[in-house]
Parts: structure tokens; C-alpha cells; sequence
């Protein structure tokens, strides 16, 4: 039995915010050398992909609302499937230009369907 939406949308939240808090001012060469944040970084991304592949498997009505879903998903599966090859600048740039406006867009959803 599937969770509720707004479970799905408030992990993608949550996580984000695990996400914004670990790096907090880091720069990108201080990300890169702490192995620690760069798995905490990257456990959270693939919870927000999964949380968001499950709410699109689960909910279809939620199909097109959620602007590149497809390579939110995309990207959780790299970070699971191809560790070796994940791009620590990509991530550091994921982080600071799009997860705050995934963030405000799942909370926009949250608003919008009366979740």
C-alpha cells in the first residue's frame, strides 16, 4: 500500500533541507574533501529521487507537475547504480542552484492539492 503524497513530497522537503544544512557554507574543494558529507550529500539526493519516483508510480494525477521529474530519477539512479561514476561538481551545483526551487515546487504542490 503506497504512502500518502504529501509523505512522498515532504521527504523530497526534508531531504533537501538534510542536504542544504550538511553543506551549509562548505565550498566546492571542502565538499570534495569530506567523504562524510559527500555520502550524507548523496544518501539524501537518492531519497529525494526515490520519494519522488514512488509519488509518480502512486499518484498519476501528479504526471507533469513536477518540472524534471524524469531527471531527478534519473539522477537517484546514477547515484545508486553508478557510485563510481557520481560528479562531485555536478552535486555541489545541483545543491546550490536547483534543490532550494525543487524544495519551493514540492511545497507549491503541497499547497495546490490540498495535501
Amino acid at each position: 500500500m503506497p504512502r500518502e503524497l504529501r509523505a512522498y513530497l515532504n521527504d523530497v522537503i526534508d531531504s533537501g533541507r538534510d542536504i542544504l544544512t550538511y553543506l551549509g557554507d562548505m565550498s566546492l574543494d571542502d565538499y570534495r574533501e569530506s567523504s562524510l558529507v559527500r555520502a550524507a550529500v548523496e544518501r539524501k539526493f537518492s531519497i529525494i529521487g526515490e520519494a519522488i519516483n514512488q509519488a509518480l508510480d502512486h499518484y498519476p494525477e501528479l504526471q507533469g507537475k513536477i518540472k524534471m521529474d524524469r531527471d531527478i530519477v534519473d539522477f537517484r539512479n546514477r547515484v545508486i547504480h553508478g557510485y563510481f561514476s557520481v560528479n562531485d561538481v555536478l552535486v555541489y551545483s545541483l545543491t546550490k542552484r536547483d534543490l532550494p526551487e525543487l524544495m519551493d515546487e514540492m511545497q507549491n504542490l503541497i499547497g495546490e492539492m490540498n495535501l
